[in-house]
């Protein structure tokens, strides 16, 4: 049963979250019966807004950390498909779970294949001159599980203003949030329509 599982992942052993490299912390190389918990979550159908949130919250637990964006999930994706809502942004998200969030569970799950250990991706800092080049998929795959809330955050180096989150927290826009998650919605629907989710994710 997946809810024994996931009472199960505090004692999952993982690897010291050290990142002196600085480089993103790929969830499938930190604790692979984690990452084994995160599979099952991700191959559930989410037919609807309780479904994400679900599945938000199962892989808070899986990861033992707080999303400070789940509670936004719930505004926008629950509360933005009730009858006074607005008419485009319920179709959008009808649109959403019917076609585009199989998609994005589906390159979620691809980020083993895509962004092998042996292609770390550095960390950049504001102020700071550096580059990375990834291809669509591969951005794609980051940004998926940026939505699910599994990139686990880095580490606060010393002496330096840096703690941040990788993952995608709404819940942190306040009443900007709407247009925010607009965007995500958009960024994948142009990616689910471009075919770049491919795989059936390891």
């Amino acid at each position: 049963d997946i809810d024994d599982a996931l009472a199960d992942a505090a004692y999952a052993p993982c690897t010291a979250v050290r990142n002196e490299a600085r480089v993103l912390q790929l969830p499938y190389a930190v604790c692979s019966r984690r990452w084994a918990l995160t599979k099952r979550v991700l191959r559930t159908p989410l037919p609807d807004g309780h479904a994400l949130l679900w599945a938000l919250r199962a892989l808070e637990r899986v990861w033992q950390h707080t999303n400070g964006g789940v509670g936004g999930f719930g505004f926008y994706f629950i509360d933005g498909t009730r009858g006074d809502a607005n008419p485009a942004r319920r179709a959008r998200i009808r649109a959403f779970f019917e076609h585009t969030l199989p998609h994005v569970q589906r390159l979620a799950l691809r980020l083993p294949e895509l962004v092998p250990p042996s292609s770390a991706v550095p960390l950049l800092l504001a102020q700071r001159r550096a580059a990375v080049t990834l291809s669509q998929a591969q951005c794609a795959s980051i940004v998926a599980n940026a939505f699910f809330g599994t990139l686990l955050p880095p580490p606060t180096y010393m002496g330096e203003d840096c703690q941040f989150t990788a993952n995608i927290t709404p819940g942190l826009f306040g009443h900007h949030a709407a247009p925010y998650m607009d965007a995500v919605v958009n960024y994948f629907a142009r990616v689910a329509a471009t075919g770049s989710a491919g795989g059936g994710g390891g």
